[in-house]
């Protein structure tokens, strides 16, 4: 069943192969807003004591800049691991696995006229989650 649009976040490990979900957000939520909120689940997940107080007190003591794609507004944040926001324009959940289709620019010679590819990927659920809607 299609679920329409939203932000898919996912943290993804490197070298290492795997995503795994985290959250989904509104498809009208603004690029700024993702942002906002995959920094604040950034600090919580991997971030000192220190570092979640001083994020507190100010965005701007955040170590790590988000790099944003100009064309397909994809978000990376952090390093190792690393967690992705991506906009989407479908969203499935088959068999406890959800599947997301998006568009991501692949050919930029011409800023103004980039071709542009379909793809599509499954992200495995968080274990947590799925634990805590079982209940």
């Amino acid at each position: 069943m299609n679920h329409g649009p939203a932000w898919v976040i996912f943290q993804e490990h490197y070298p290492q192969s795997g995503q795994l979900l985290l959250s989904l957000l509104s498809a009208r939520k603004s690029t700024s807003d993702v942002v906002r909120f995959m920094e604040q689940l950034y600090v919580d997940r991997f971030c000192s004591i220190e570092a979640r107080i001083a994020y507190k007190k100010s965005r701007k003591n955040f170590a790590a800049d988000p790099f944003i794609d100009a064309y397909s507004q994809i978000i990376h944040l952090g390093s190792g691991p690393f967690l992705v926001g991506i906009p989407v324009q479908q969203v499935a959940l088959m068999n406890d696995v959800l599947e997301v289709s998006y568009k991501i620019a692949v050919h930029r010679p011409d800023p103004f006229n980039p071709k542009w590819e379909s793809r599509s990927m499954s992200l495995a659920l968080d274990s947590s989650a799925q634990i805590e809607g079982q209940r």
